[in-house]
């Protein structure tokens, strides 16, 4: 981070981009991730948003039954 411009970009990237993710995680329970490196962490995430995506299906499905 050389400029102040690219820390003001990574700040905001960080309040926009990473606050939904850490919001499901921790409605889940979780306040960090069990695993380390990159691809492994990649790897969690993903399981984590497989199983959001399936919990939001599932309430819509029920929604549609009424």
């Amino acid at each position: 981070m050389a400029t102040a411009e690219t820390k003001a970009i990574v700040k905001k990237r960080g309040s926009i981009i990473e606050h939904p993710f850490g919001t499901i995680k921790r409605t889940l329970g979780w306040d960090h991730f069990l695993v380390r490196t990159k691809k492994k962490v990649l790897g969690e995430n993903d399981l984590i948003q497989i199983r959001e995506e399936i919990a939001t299906y599932i309430l819509v499905f029920r929604l549609n039954l009424g």
